[in-house]
């Protein structure tokens, strides 16, 4: 490649359009490596003009705070005649501090002598700055209380808080569906963030609660706050999340919903509950693959337990017997307290066991359970299975008047309700 001798004008023009501050010295130790030329950006940087800088060493640029170490290595290298560079506090010519980086280039003449030393400088006062406010905001964020995180768009965490830390057992680089209890893909949990903002968030972010592995290995439930940015470095978006733990919200709302369908005496679902949950299976009882029957229990003479041994009595028995029908029962059938001495048991799949046979063994269960107070108890079983379009209080009636029937036939029976129409 032919190399092009510019003329000295031309660099000139160049140097001084330059926005890296360039201070040109002369290369002896004698005159304290005196300045012979700056460019604007050099004037601009340090306040002083052209003029007040030419044939003066920089020296007076340097202050209180300029580290005398990068001081000695420059002037070592100057002596060398080696490459420098360096950063510290300079001082422009008002008495302002600002941050400098910089570094000096020997020029040598055709027999080796040197004979300037060119400086390249920028100020790097605001980045300093900015970064000191980085580090500041970062100070901040580790002692919030609250959880906060930030991914990048393959949800691999960039940044955690201490709390975050502290509650997850996380770390930068880990992926966030690691800490999630549920398992779920990347791209299943990237759906799951964006499922709120889809619409009508205008960049400001929304709130997802997800449940999350904690520490100790049990769950937490977070809800978090998710707002997007745009990583300036990579042009990709991030995502910020900064969560609530609500699990004890939750546990309480669990709890309250927990008492809203569960009797208090026996822990079995209560009625309203119950009725809910016939319905529901009745009107998906479309899969003949999987039909389901219905059995009303009532407890046999209760009233005269209540009456010969006490209401608390009376509670205990409702409680045993409520016991040995779950004991009793399938993995897959419902006990409910149906109201005072009855229950309703409904078995979920009688595709392989006809329903009387199910209900029978309850009955049984019941008779040959020893009680302390009473010795035993006896119970009278109704049992059906619905037609097709039939509602469940049809079914119940149905059930009802062979509970009826096995009462009216002594009673500790088991009757099978008629067919209907």
């Amino acid at each position: 490649m032919t190399k092009v001798h510019l003329r000295p004008e031309v660099l000139y023009a160049v140097v001084d359009q330059m926005w890296n501050a360039v201070v040109i010295t002369s290369g002896s130790k004698a005159d304290h490596y005196a300045v012979q030329y700056a460019n604007p950006a050099f004037l601009g940087m340090t306040g002083y003009t052209l003029d007040e800088l030419l044939g003066r060493p920089l020296t007076h640029l340097q202050g209180p705070d300029t580290d005398q170490a990068v001081i000695d290595e420059l002037k070592l290298c100057l002596e060398r005649g080696s490459f420098f560079e360096g950063q510290t506090f300079n001082y422009k010519k008002g008495g302002e501090r600002y941050f400098v980086r910089w570094n000096i280039s020997a020029i040598r003449n055709d027999i080796g002598e040197i004979v300037n030393y060119v400086s390249v400088q920028t100020d790097l006062s605001e980045l300093r700055a900015s970064q000191g406010r980085n580090l500041l905001l970062e100070e901040v964020l580790q002692v919030i209380p609250d959880p906060i995180l930030m991914t990048n768009e393959g949800l691999e965490i960039g940044f955690c808080n201490l709390a975050a830390r502290n509650l997850f057992d996380c770390h930068v680089g880990q992926n966030l569906t690691s800490i999630l209890v549920q398992t779920m893909s990347v791209a299943q949990l990237r759906v799951a963030l964006h499922e709120n903002g889809k619409e009508g968030n205008n960049g400001v972010g929304w709130r997802v609660v997800l449940e999350h592995r904690g520490s100790s290995g049990s769950s937490i439930f977070i809800d978090h706050s998710v707002r997007p940015v745009s990583n300036e470095a990579t042009g990709a978006q991030d995502l910020i999340l900064v969560g609530k733990d609500i699990s004890n919200h939750i546990e309480r709302e669990e709890n309250l919903s927990k008492e809203a369908k569960t009797d208090a005496l026996t822990g079995l679902f209560n009625r309203g509950h119950g009725e809910e949950l016939l319905k529901s299976l009745i009107q998906g009882k479309v899969l003949k693959t999987s039909p389901i029957a219905v059995a009303s229990i009532d407890i046999d003479h209760f009233k005269s337990i209540n009456d010969t041994y006490g209401h608390s009595v009376g509670d205990d028995v409702i409680r045993s017997v409520a016991n040995t029908i779950l004991k009793t029962v399938r993995l897959n059938d419902h006990v409910i307290r149906w109201g005072g001495e009855e229950f309703l048991v409904i078995f979920t799949d009688v595709s392989s066991i006809r329903p009387p046979l199910l209900a029978d063994r309850i009955r049984v269960a019941v008779a040959t359970t020893e009680l302390p107070a009473v010795g035993g108890v006896t119970v009278s079983v109704g049992v059906g299975t619905p037609h097709i379009g039939e509602k469940h209080d049809e079914l119940l009636k149905r059930v009802d008047a062979a509970l009826y029937e096995a009462k009216a036939r002594g009673r500790n029976n088991t009757c099978q309700a008629a067919e209907g129409p």
